[in-house]
């Protein structure tokens, strides 16, 4: 039976259809387009969906949404969302999120600072976004190479206030409406957050131990 295996090559992780160990030899392969040739076969430059169907990458940010209350989300490694679901985690993210000023200044912002923080580090980063917000991001790499981050956002920390000026000018919304809009904003106290970091890194660990997904 052949199996598709992950393996590196000079332009980054990729797939290969055939038992192992085989013909490894990578002198051969041609790039076409981001994707690979090789004896007539074809093999693609591993992603997060590699890992997980879109399917599946939802139902892991439900659950997360379910199990702490955060708005669960997955991101590539190009820092694009791999699916268009929300589970808002408060009234204001999704109003910030619709309107395409205050998106880039804040969220597009959060995030571009998260991703160099997991590149650097290679490590959990929690931060706060603009607006006040926890953003938490764990780094999923398979050996040197960044596939994504999962992780959430949408939670105030302990002692964390949402910044009503600044999102209502970002917004264009006046401080009584962006107050209404983050009245009852739920919290997450420093355990929690550990918690959370440690429910992320025991999730990555068993879908990295998982045989490769053959790519679609």
């Amino acid at each position: 039976m052949s199996l598709i295996y992950c393996f590196r090559t000079e332009y980054g992780l990729a797939w290969k259809l055939g038992s192992w160990p085989g013909d490894a030899s990578q002198s051969n392969w041609i790039m076409l387009r981001g994707r690979f040739l090789t004896a007539g076969r074809e093999v693609v430059i591993m992603k997060m969906t590699d890992l997980k169907s879109i399917e599946e990458w939802e139902e892991f940010e439900r659950k997360i949404n379910e199990r702490f209350g955060i708005n669960g989300v997955t991101y590539d490694a190009e820092g694009t969302h791999v699916t268009s679901q929300n589970i808002w985690a408060n009234k204001l993210c999704p109003v910030i999120k619709e309107n395409k000023a205050s998106l880039q200044a804040i969220c597009s912002v959060a995030h571009q600072n998260a991703n160099l923080e997991v590149v650097r580090g290679r490590k959990p980063v929690v931060m706060e976004c603009d607006a006040g917000f926890l953003k938490i991001g764990l780094p999923v790499f398979v050996e040197e190479e960044l596939l994504g981050l999962v992780g959430g956002c949408g939670l105030l920390a302990d002692e964390g206030e949402v910044e009503i000026f600044l999102v209502g000018m970002a917004v264009g919304l006046d401080e009584k409406e962006i107050e209404e809009l983050a009245r009852n904003a739920a919290r997450m106290s420093d355990e929690q957050v550990k918690a959370f970091i440690g429910y992320l890194e025991e999730q990555v660990a068993e879908i990295l131990s998982r045989p490769c997904n053959p790519p679609g």
